[in-house]
């Protein structure tokens, strides 16, 4: 039987999240075996990316396990990089790749965080163990997953417009179809920057 957490992301959705990086992916904590990502860091899950301090890179591509309670585990580790990469001034990003499971607590806990929130129209494909299309046993033909996807967008306050500009940006240069929800917290920040005169 194939491991659920054994699916990884497709070609085009890595070179989303590298144009929303700024164009490039500093770390990937939950690599695939080949490290297809090519980020300048990478960590499978065998290396434990959570043992790693992300705030140290600006760019991190974040597509960790969905189930037996792991993305629990993963989103409590990266709310806390991005809180020590604020503490020490650094500019930092993280992207991630997740299911829109808005009423779980770890959702919550991460949208609390972002300074924007990409809710892409229809299912995202992944790929296998073997980079394939995932099969549906029973037919043979491509799975669809079970749930929507959402890309969550979390950055320190230095980083922040430029990291929604990239998003923007990115949306647009790869055509996809989906809504930017950006958060109010950054949108009052913004304005009062702007009523400044900075």
């Amino acid at each position: 039987m194939t491991d659920k957490n054994e699916r990884y992301t497709r070609p085009e959705q890595i070179e989303f999240a590298r144009a929303v990086l700024g164009g490039e992916i500093g770390l990937d904590p939950c690599a695939d075996p080949e490290r297809r990502v090519r980020a300048l860091q990478s960590f499978t899950m065998e290396e434990n990316g959570l043992a790693v301090p992300w705030h140290w890179f600006r760019s991190v591509f974040v597509n960790p396990p969905y189930s037996g309670g792991a993305i629990e585990t993963w989103v409590a580790a990266g709310v806390n990089q991005l809180h020590e990469a604020r503490v020490c001034g650094l500019e930092h990003r993280q992207l991630w790749l997740v299911p829109s499971a808005t009423a779980t607590q770890w959702s919550q806990a991460l949208v609390r965080e972002a300074v924007a929130v990409f809710e892409q129209s229809g299912r995202l494909h992944f790929l296998g163990p073997d980079y394939g299309p995932v099969l549906n046993p029973k037919t043979g033909k491509r799975s669809s997953p079970d749930f929507t996807t959402r890309w969550v967008l979390l950055a320190t306050p230095d980083d922040a417009g430029a990291a929604l500009a990239d998003l923007r940006g990115a949306v647009e240069r790869f055509a996809v179809d989906g809504n930017i929800l950006v958060s109010d917290e950054f949108l009052i920040d913004r304005i009062g920057a702007l009523c400044r005169g900075s």
